[in-house]
């Protein structure tokens, strides 16, 4: 049994693998994780009756949080952990990168995953708090990508810099042109969100001179992938499934 984490900016994603089968899994806001005793409850519910944990891989963009998850794991499983950083072996080729180390882990295990899954050129476009799109060439090198924000942040920075518009939920209804503030908020940021993200993806396309295998994933996904225009795959949990990937190609 292996159990994977990922820790990014607003969310703890947690994982149980038996061999390549995810049978369990659970995302939790990462504001309730203040304190070693919480990480510990924490994750003895989520491992509750499967006792065998072989194994523990983990990625994370937020360092604070990381020191307290691995504290809490020492305590409740002694095992084997592997934390995910530019210097892990993922069977990805970093060195296209100026500054490897800067690259978030969690994209590190996307790609990874993505890469060994599909085999080919392919984007991930990552719809989570940021929104990030990784590129990663048919030898598995990791060229770059881009990041704009994420369609709840973009959703904040309006309501919290503006005087008149409020915080919006994003199943408000979408429509161009919009007759209501509700409606031109959340109409502007979804549709932005797809436009821009096509954008991106067509200027690269176009430097790197072939076309791209495009994967969807991340929390938001759901909002702006049905205005997206361009050909894609929608891939959920993959930041779990590129920890395990990683896991093996690491466990001796």
């Amino acid at each position: 049994m292996l159990l994977t984490i990922d820790i990014g900016n607003t969310r703890l994603k947690l994982g149980l693998f038996r061999e390549d089968n995810l049978i369990k899994k659970e995302g939790i806001p990462l504001q309730s994780i203040d304190n070693v005793e919480s990480c510990e409850s924490l994750l003895s519910d989520f491992i509750g009756q499967f006792k065998e944990v072989q194994g523990v891989c983990v990625s994370s963009v937020v360092p604070d949080k990381t020191l307290l998850i691995i504290t809490a794991l020492s305590e409740i499983i002694k095992t084997s952990c592997i934390i995910v950083t530019s210097e892990t072996k993922t069977g990805l080729d970093l060195s296209p990168l100026k500054n490897p180390q800067t690259l978030g882990a969690d994209r590190i295990a996307c790609a990874a995953w993505a890469f060994h899954t599909y085999r080919k050129p392919i984007c991930i476009v990552d719809f989570g708090s940021a929104t990030t799109i990784s590129i990663i060439d048919g030898k598995g090198r990791f060229i770059g990508g881009a990041i704009i924000p994420g369609v709840d942040m973009m959703a904040k920075c309006l309501s919290n810099n503006t005087a008149s518009l409020p915080l919006i939920e994003l199943t408000e209804p979408i429509n161009l042109p919009a007759n209501n503030t509700l409606t031109a908020v959340v109409s502007g940021i979804i549709i932005g969100t797809a436009g821009g993200v096509e954008r991106i993806i067509s200027e690269i396309e176009r430097e790197m001179g072939y076309k791209l295998f495009v994967v969807i994933t991340g929390g938001n996904a759901v909002f702006a992938a049905p205005y997206l225009n361009i050909e894609n795959v929608i891939e959920q949990d993959i930041s779990l499934k590129g920890l395990r990937a990683i896991y093996e190609l690491n466990r001796d």
